[in-house]
């Protein structure tokens, strides 16, 4: 039960409704004792919308393409659920392509209006990561130098999300 009510919150949330909160709840039978009924009590708030849009810490991706990749302009509707999913593939991908395998993105959200809230992400770039070993294991068919040409990454490369997916795919 409680993980339904998470779970209502979280859709409310992703719906605009940041405020959104389960109240209670309650479970009474009918007169007759042949009906039960449950009831959530639900306390939606208002309908947000973003207002400013920002970014801060950052110097490897410039402002213009993450807040591209974000997806998210003044006046949208409120979605946590898009918002986190636009940070972890819009945002945090250019990074790890770039070798920012550790880069911190918090996003911070400042109510300024009854329905409004602005956004700014602030991003902590830490320092970029090479490819130190790469170990193939559990080959039995395919000997390891056939394995290793197909590779898109190789040891002392900055890393790249991208150049691993590829060599996983290939």
């Amino acid at each position: 039960l409680r993980a339904d009510e998470r779970a209502i919150e979280n859709q409310m949330h992703a719906l605009g409704y940041r405020d959104a909160e389960v109240l209670g709840d309650s479970l009474y039978y009918s007169e007759d004792l042949k009906k039960m009924f449950f009831q959530i009590d639900l306390y939606e708030g208002e309908k947000y919308h973003y207002g400013d849009v920002k970014v801060t810490g950052n110097e490897v991706v410039e402002s213009e393409d993450i807040l591209a990749a974000l997806g998210i302009a003044r006046g949208d509707v409120y979605n946590s659920e898009k918002l986190m999913e636009a940070i972890e593939l819009g945002v945090r991908g250019p990074y790890m392509d770039k070798g920012y395998l550790y880069s911190q993105i918090i996003p911070i959200e400042k109510p300024v209006a009854a329905d409004t809230v602005n956004l700014t992400l602030e991003i902590n770039e830490m320092n970029p990561v090479h490819v130190r070993h790469i170990k193939i294991i559990g080959n039995d068919k395919t000997k390891e130098n056939v394995i290793r040409r197909e590779l898109r990454i190789f040891p002392g490369d900055l890393f790249s999300r991208t150049a691993l997916m590829r060599s996983q795919r290939e």
